[in-house]
């Protein structure tokens, strides 16, 4: 409180409050009369206390705090719970733990000693695991202002020796790290410091020394960990990269790239272009392979995936170049002499593609999210937990059926939907609760439903049905509608009987709306017409107030509002299935904004320290920092790619809208290669003709599914694929992804 007088928050008036009040009381205790002060009714209190043990009065006082502090919870008025239906309960419990992990680090990173550091930072993650509240309010003080110290301690954690001794890490047969020389043409010094994980199977390789076994592969992983560009490397990913190694069976490369602040953009993507360059120049043998052309996989998580797709597009602009000296790409710091062979396959998961950060989704951006959600609604998505199977966005069941379920596009819809919520930064589709929200339920009502569960009878009185959801409207059959929206009017009387039940602040905004604003927004176009406007006189004035006219004006506005409502009621289902981006839509990042892995200070930080001092970049046609904005013909050049992210990831939308857009050039490439084989065989050298030819033959070879294939999973944020001691499903996942990798090898190479 001294510091709310004081007018200046601060941790040492906190600190100094502290202090003051623990003396006191010690000093109140220790000298003060042992029967308490001349008060009220103290001393009376002190001596009825005499019958009671030291035991019972210690436990008595702490669940007398602990009551009052949770007093508004115990009489219904708490505050609403912002996250509650926002994650999948196996994310959620994940989450607490990895919170509760952050605030403990967070708390103990300024002890000098690491020894005392390490355990510290175990103890107080323990104290956080049980005071979860605490957690949360601690971890949101410190990434309010987050420094580059907190980051890298709260997302380096695994590197403490205690959480090693518990992590699950599959042993690998070759663990090591290699050191690569930059290219000659690099402009960089620095040699790139990679770590290989390498588990041969066995029989396919006869030799048991891993090295001999590493001489005769062709197929390699090559990863670009995520962390934010500014921290973690391959050792905080080992789970991961461990669990693909000794699936595959194939080597996996990891780079330790330079992190910023003190290596800000172009270093960290202008080094993975050089590692994979060196790989692929030297056909392996730089890290002890065969020797033979490479079939390279290249993967990339968070800002990983940044760093990936900016390789990748560093490489077809770099054999654009090549093949035509015109061309208006920006040449790579490290020029190889000759082409560069593009990965076989490019796998994404929830990368950092969009550095333009903006509360609202752009016009261009929505029209690719609208045909992106039409297209996966028309998808059939099977129950199946493979990547192969090609299945959009619920990956784990409790129901072991085959059949068809929903996508993600249902979902995504009512996230997008701000109006249709009673909140309108929620992000939550709107699933109205079948019990009453308007009546809460009181402490004696919670009690009987207890005991009703227990004895199997009922004393409580059910409340009227409320009207029906929105997502629970349907369109009945034509035998039995009538008017242009397809409602009967025996539903309507239902529902405008059910609806008396509902009070306004209960129902979504958009069924609060009475006024709808005509097409034009001009103040100009509504003005009224002077000329033709009479002032009213003093008999018409006298007029309206007699009590006829009031009671006839009463009856009009009882009209007017029932006319509005049956409307309401009408358009309920078009606006159910009205296509995203037909309205104001908030971006993934504004609208999860209370995201419990990455918070919008923590991007914000993160996008202002890769950046640099030096650069003042436009973030709004610089694809090199945000893929995002990559230029379609360079994207139609793309490789296989596969793109996954969690449902309510705040970067969820960079991951959609660069699977549109990608789709989209590879169509209108295609289309512009069989007009031009079509109207200009004739005017075109052999040459030329037969690298268009090829390049069609491609194209066509994949379709959107081959070439791009993308997994939205249900109820999932950020980071899950560093989850799996935490989360038995991210393992899954990781297990997947290593299926998937294996089928492009075998695809390329069988």
């Amino acid at each position: 409180m001294i510091d709310h007088i004081v007018g200046t928050p601060s941790p040492s008036w906190k600190r100094t409050q502290v202090f003051l009040v623990i003396f006191f009381w010690l000093w109140r205790i220790t000298w003060g009369d042992a029967r308490g002060p001349r008060i009220l009714w103290i001393r009376a209190l002190n001596r009825r206390l005499d019958d009671f043990t030291p035991w019972q009065i210690i436990v008595s006082t702490l669940t007398a705090v602990y009551a009052m502090r949770n007093a508004d919870k115990l009489i219904g008025l708490g505050a609403p719970e912002p996250l509650a239906r926002l994650y999948a309960p196996s994310y959620y419990r994940a989450t607490w733990i990895n919170t509760a992990l952050d605030a403990g680090f967070a708390t103990a990173m300024h002890i000098r000693q690491k020894w005392l550091r390490d355990i510290c930072s175990i103890i107080f993650s323990v104290y956080y695991i049980v005071f979860a509240n605490e957690a949360d309010e601690k971890l949101r003080k410190f990434r309010t202002a987050p420094t580059v110290e907190m980051l890298r301690v709260t997302w380096e954690k695994t590197s403490n020796p205690f959480l090693q001794l518990i992590s699950h890490k599959k042993p690998v047969a070759l663990y090591r790290k290699i050191l690569l020389p930059r290219p000659h043409s690099s402009p960089y010094t620095r040699p790139i410091t990679t770590c290989l994980f390498y588990s041969p199977r066995q029989g396919l390789n006869s030799s048991k020394d891993p090295l001999i076994a590493l001489a005769s592969e062709r197929d390699l992983i090559l990863d670009v960990p995520g962390g934010g560009f500014i921290s973690m490397g391959p050792e905080h990913h080992e789970e991961r990269l461990r669990s693909w190694a000794v699936q595959t069976g194939k080597p996996v490369i990891s780079l330790e790239y330079g992190k910023a602040p003190e290596y800000p953009y172009p270093f960290a993507i202008d080094e993975v272009f050089d590692a994979y360059r060196i790989i692929v120049e030297s056909k392996g043998k730089a890290i002890g392979m065969a020797g033979e052309d490479l079939n390279i996989v290249l993967s990339g998580d968070s800002a990983g995936g940044c760093l990936a797709t900016g390789c990748v597009v560093k490489i077809i602009e770099h054999n654009s170049l090549l093949s035509d000296s015109s061309s208006p790409y920006p040449a790579p710091t490290s020029r190889p002499s000759g082409p560069l062979p593009l990965p076989v396959a490019v796998m994404l998961s929830y990368p950092a593609l969009d550095f333009n950060f903006t509360s609202w989704m752009t016009p261009s951006h929505l029209k690719v999210l609208r045909e992106e959600t039409e297209a996966d609604e028309l998808r059939q998505h099977l129950k199946s937990p493979s990547l192969m199977r090609r299945r959009s966005s619920s990956f784990f069941y409790s129901s072991d059926d085959d059949g068809a379920c929903e996508g993600w596009a249902k979902e995504l819809r009512g996230a997008k939907d701000h109006l249709s919520h009673v909140n309108p930064l929620s992000m939550l589709g709107q699933e109205r609760r079948s019990t009453s929200p308007v009546h809460q339920k009181s402490w004696r009502e919670t009690f009987r439903m207890g005991l009703t569960s227990i004895t199997g009878t009922s004393s409580v009185t059910k409340r009227p049905k409320l009207r029906q959801s929105r997502s629970q409207l349907h369109l009945q059959s034509q035998e039995t509608t009538t008017g242009s929206f397809g409602f009967t009017d025996s539903s309507s009387e239902e529902e405008e009987e059910e609806e008396e039940y509902e009070p306004e602040e209960h129902r979504p905004i958009q069924a609060r709306i009475r006024y709808h604003s005509p097409a034009s927004t001009s103040p100009l176009d509504h003005a009224p017409n002077l000329r033709n406007t009479t002032n009213l006189n003093e008999s018409r004035g006298r007029e309206i107030l007699n009590g006829e006219a009031q009671v006839r004006l009463a009856a009009e506005v009882h009209k007017a509002n029932a006319e509005v409502a049956k409307k309401r009621r009408r358009a309920a289902y078009d606006r159910k299935n009205a296509p995203i981006g037909m309205r104001l839509t908030m971006t993934s990042r504004s609208g999860y904004f209370q995201d419990r892995i990455i918070s919008p200070t923590m991007m914000r930080a993160m996008a202002i320290l890769y950046i640099g001092p030096h650069l003042n970049p436009d973030f709004a046609s610089d694809y090199h920092i945000s893929p995002i904005l990559t230029p379609s013909h360079i994207l139609a050049k793309f490789p296989p790619l596969l793109l996954q992210c969690g449902e309510k990831d705040p970067l969820v939308d960079d991951t959609i809208i660069f699977a549109g857009r990608v789709r989209e050039a590879k169509r209108q490439r295609r289309e512009e290669l069989r007009e031009a084989l079509a109207k200009g065989r004739g005017d075109m050298d052999s040459a030329e003709l037969q690298k268009l030819e090829n390049e069609l033959e491609s194209l066509e070879v994949e379709d959107d599914e081959d070439g791009l294939q993308m997994q939205i999973f249900s109820g999932w944020s950020h980071g899950y694929l560093q989850m799996p001691s935490l989360m038995p499903e991210a393992q899954v996942a990781i297990d997947d992804l290593a299926t998937w990798i294996e089928g492009v090898f075998t695809t390329v190479s069988p």
